[in-house]
């Protein structure tokens, strides 16, 4: 790591102003860096120019002071210009310094901000008294986008240079802090009294179906998005975690069978599936002006969706009943097991760790996240950062009075006491650990091609740190941070769901029917779930095939096939004949969800196929038209009458009658009507049945043309009747 003397960026804003901690670690090693220490700390690293604007009526030699920020410092001209390490796109905060050790000045270095003044200082002290810290990293952004334009900015500005003018080392102490925060305290008052709707209502349940109540609790929701699938929505920020346990089934003899008779009581018990729960990192409620939602006492959050989570039954069970366990920080921490308990911990620990105790030490080198390059997320920063985690914990055990704080959720009241405590109870050790810790995490997280700054430099100016702490701890001392712990406060350590998973429903229907030989049989199955609505399904399809077999309308055939559509038509292949009593085949179909390469089973069902004694076979309708030419003197005649449709049935040997059923297009039957072969028999032999469409007419015409107009008239018409006559269903009668 030695030999270097850049940074490269850009990299993640927390991660970057945390490195720069390392001089802590190496304020306590005696190893000497063979590293030439440069006489200006910013030789070789890209620089922002920063302009030092005291406003009228301060006095100080700013050739007796230093700009310190990322912790590198460097002395400022009599003319008040000075240096920062430049950060490009990122903002980080820089501090004036007097020899003396005295903080003057702060504000934030970026884009378009290049000086520190009373301006700058009265956006600091906003910043933290306000708590934007301890909030989500982007609100930061509009934050020092609109503060100027807030209500009170002249009020708080004119406080700032009033007191500068009276006492250029007032920050830092408590008498600017006090009236800071007298301007800021009131105006959120209604939020800070909890009130009960504050939430926004906004977050409404969605409808679950079959497995789960929807009632939304602390925050989270649990409802069924697929057959055997649900998810869990969160609202809320705070941290938690879901177990899952089977605790009943009952077998496929209709018997319960027990697993768990008490989950929360249990002495030694292991979850069948653990849930991670993202928690909400945004706001969506910031509509008009970041200063109205300060000030106000509604919000609306955004949901965050689990992955799905899968339940399907075993072949052995007819239906399970689940527990589901959500496990969080909160209130009421009580009923838990011991994988519960030892969860709730890590938790509690997490949540002190990453959204109290970094982003504190953080602002006091850089503003946290102004322009975020990507987010780890929970998972990846709870990771990233599980030493320091382990290292609070260690420390809370040995300060009871925290861990009771934080078991009745009052965070705002245990991170001010946790440096305090923790600094009277083991001296500078404490702090001095934590920093060893924070900058060891970074920098083991580093590629080893980055180049750093010189550590001895930084070294050199590690006690500003503690100036600039002091600061916002005095801020943060006398403000409320409601809104962050508004959410851990509003919910409980243990919420609890029931789930019952079932057999699906399948229905084949019809259930039992006769089909003639020669006939067909239309099949439909039903899943008795409107969850099976647009997920992708599967039907298999099979048949003995010993007296026909399957098709549907995609172009699948056979005695077996798996298809999309849950329609199947069974096509009667048998020939007519005695013992058609004994004939039947059974169709059957299997229903699984698919998700990715993965099958679920659904639920099958079968439906009987008797083979009836008739012959019964389709044939299909032609339009007709006829018309005739007749001599009369002279002249050509044409005479017409009705159009229609007319159906050619080929004469069935030993045939008494027909049945003749119409089939319209849309399936749908009309009544039977018995015809003998000499009622349907033409004068050319063949046996015909005709229906004329419309009302009865006789036309009569000379002229050829005005036959074609009425031909084409009555073409319209039948092609308008079309849908009325798809087949004809003929059933011989013998």
């Amino acid at each position: 790591m030695r030999g270097c003397n850049q940074i490269l960026f850009p990299m993640k804003p927390r991660l970057r102003s945390l490195l720069l901690l390392l001089a802590f670690v190496f304020a306590c090693q005696t190893e000497e860096d063979p590293q030439p220490i440069p006489k200006d700390p910013l030789t070789g690293l890209e620089k922002t120019a920063v302009q030092i604007k005291l406003p009228e009526g301060v006095n100080i030699d700013l050739a007796n002071t230093v700009i310190y920020s990322q912790n590198l410092e460097k002395e400022v001209t009599e003319t008040g210009q000075g240096e920062v390490l430049n950060l490009q796109d990122n903002p980080a905060f820089a501090y004036l310094f007097d020899r003396e050790g005295n903080l003057i000045l702060a504000g934030l270095i970026g884009p378009g901000r290049t000086e520190l003044s009373a301006e700058t200082t009265t956006e600091f002290l906003l910043y933290q008294s306000f708590g934007i810290p301890f909030m989500e990293e982007a609100f930061a952004n509009r934050f020092f986008q609109e503060v100027r334009q807030f209500p009170i900015w002249d009020t708080s500005l004119n406080l700032v240079k009033s007191q500068l003018a009276t006492d250029p080392m007032m920050l830092g102490k408590q008498e600017i802090m006090n009236k800071i925060l007298g301007i800021v305290n009131p105006l959120a008052a209604k939020f800070r009294m909890a009130n009960p709707n504050a939430r926004s209502t906004a977050n409404e349940p969605k409808a679950s179906d079959l497995l789960v109540d929807g009632t939304i609790k602390s925050g989270v929701q649990a409802y069924q998005t697929g057959l055997n699938t649900f998810v869990l929505d969160n609202t809320v920020r705070r941290r938690s975690h879901a177990f899952l346990y089977k605790t009943e089934f009952i077998n496929q003899a209709g018997s319960t069978e027990v697993i768990h008779t008490s989950v929360g009581s249990a002495a030694s018990i292991v979850p069948d599936k653990e849930i991670a729960i993202a928690m909400v990192n945004g706001i969506t409620g910031v509509s008009s002006t970041v200063y109205e939602y300060l000030i106000g006492d509604t919000e609306k959050s955004f949901r965050v969706t689990t992955d799905p989570v899968q339940i399907p039954l075993t072949d052995a069970e007819k239906a399970a009943t689940w527990e589901l366990r959500v496990i969080g920080v909160g209130t009421e921490s009580i009923g838990l097991n011991s994988v519960e308990r030892s969860k709730l911990v890590k938790l509690q620990m997490t949540t002190l760790t990453l959204d109290f105790i970094v982003p504190l030490i953080a602002d006091g080198i850089a503003a946290k996240g102004l322009v975020s390059k990507g987010n780890d997320g929970p998972k990846g920063e709870e990771f990233l950062w599980e030493a320091l985690i382990t290292a609070v914990a260690g420390y809370v055990d040995k300060m009871p009075e925290i861990k009771t704080k934080i078991d009745k959720s009052e965070y705002d009241e245990a991170i001010k006491d946790f440096f305090t405590i923790g600094y009277n109870q083991f001296g500078s050790i404490f702090l001095e650990d934590l920093m060893k810790i924070a900058a060891e995490t970074i920098y083991n997280s580093l590629p080893k091609d980055v180049a750093r700054p010189n550590l001895e430099t930084m070294k050199g100016s590690a006690s500003r740190m503690f100036k600039v702490l002091g600061a916002i701890e005095l801020l943060m001392k006398g403000s409320d941070y409601a809104r962050k712990i508004y959410d851990i406060q509003s919910s409980k350590s243990l919420e609890i769901w029931e789930i019952k998973a079932k057999e699906i429903e399948v229905n084949l229907e019809p259930r039992e029917t006769i089909v003639q030989p020669g006939g067909e049989k239309a099949l439909t199955a039903f899943i008795k779930s409107t969850v099976a609505d647009g997920t992708v399904i599967e039907y298999q399809w099979s048949t003995e095939g010993k007296f026909g077999e399957l098709k549907d309308a995609i172009g699948h055939k056979g005695k077996s096939f798996t298809s999309s559509s849950k329609n199947v038509t069974y096509v009667c292949t048998a020939a007519p004949g005695a013992g058609s009593e004994n004939r039947q085949d059974v169709v059957k179909v299997e229903i699984y969800m698919k998700v990715g390469q993965v099958r679920y089973k659904i639920g099958a069902d079968e439906a009987i196929m008797k083979v009836g004694d008739k012959e019964v076979f389709n044939v299909g309708w032609e339009k007709k038209i006829v018309y005739i030419e007749k001599m009369d003197g002279n002249k050509i005649v044409y005479s017409m009458s009705n159009g229609g449709f007319a159906a050619i049935i080929p004469e069935k040997e030993g045939a008494k009658f027909y049945d003749l059923v119409n089939i319209r297009e849309n399936g749908t039957r009309t009544t039977t009507i018995r015809k003998s072969p000499a009622d349907l028999k033409t004068p050319e032999g063949k046996l015909e049945y005709w229906v004329k469409i419309g009302g009865l007419f006789l036309f009569e015409t000379y002229s050829k043309e005005k036959l074609q107009e009425k031909i084409n008239e009555v073409e319209k018409q039948l092609d308008a009747a079309k849908p009325n006559y798809g087949s004809l269903e003929v059933t011989v009668i013998r």
